[in-house]
């Protein structure tokens, strides 16, 4: 399959080279959209900044392409997003941003099964625990940014992990070679990204909370309702505290 190489350098596009009957290929390009199913590389010094530039050359043409990834709201709102004076706040502990393969295998009956395959976003990194926590005091894994501006984010460098798993939903439980308890692993190896696949869950994921505007109005309403609950906490006010049964039986009347 032949390659698209993003760099700080621009574009850069190589073929498979067949020395029986190809010509090989090494070249410089303008636009990623006439190679959306080449497969992607890049740098480890690109950011997402890097790609809104490429993005922002041809707002229009990437809009009808990825209209369904971006919830159908236009690209240029997260472009002006991404180009905000992004402050001083920063995601503690996260490294880089991460494409990366997300697959499940869910098993119906004990016979049948349904493969699920999909291109996912997020940041990565370490974090803290929390005290009262089994687990180690700090954690690498993944951070969720789906609420985050992303003139926050614009620094990061983006990272491309093809080594993937494919787990066994079927809720049934095994240890793993650490101890820890996991569905069991069927598939286990490399998958590459495509530059579709690449911009797709990138786009996804950001419009996730809607537009720029939406994102911020919902994350503004968690935040209160989070403190909401820390401050009934902190006065001892517990009693107004829905339990499981009590908010499955809200849920089961406002879905009648």
């Amino acid at each position: 399959m032949s390659t698209i190489h993003l760099s700080k350098d621009g574009i850069r596009y190589t073929n498979d080279y067949n020395p029986n009957c190809d010509e090989y290929v090494d070249k410089v390009v303008d636009s990623l959209i006439p190679h959306l199913r080449c497969e992607i590389k890049i740098s480890d010094d690109y950011t997402l900044e890097d790609l809104f530039k490429i993005l922002d050359e041809e707002v229009s043409r990437y809009d009808l392409i990825f209209g369904s990834e971006l919830g159908n709201h236009p690209l240029s709102l997260y472009i002006d997003d991404i180009n905000k004076d992004a402050g001083d706040i920063e995601k503690d502990g996260m490294e880089f941003l991460e494409v990366y393969w997300s697959m499940g295998c869910e098993e119906y009956n004990g016979r049948e099964k349904e493969v699920q395959v999909s291109a996912d976003f997020h940041g990565w990194g370490v974090w803290a625990n929390d005290e009262h926590s089994p687990y180690p005091d700090e954690i690498e894994g993944g951070f969720a940014i789906e609420f985050t501006p992303l003139a926050q984010l614009r620094h990061y460098p983006l990272k491309i992990r093809t080594k993937t798993k494919i787990y066994l939903d079927n809720g049934k439980y095994e240890k793993d070679e650490e101890g820890n308890m996991t569905s069991k692993i069927l598939f286990e190896g490399h998958k590459f990204f495509t530059v579709f696949d690449f911009i797709s869950a990138i786009l996804f994921e950001i419009s996730w909370g809607g537009s720029p505007n939406d994102r911020d109005e919902t994350f503004k309403d968690i935040e209160d309702d989070v403190q909401e609950v820390k401050d009934k906490i902190a006065s001892g006010d517990t009693l107004s505290f829905k339990n499981f049964d009590e908010l499955k039986k809200d849920l089961e009347d406002e879905g009648e």
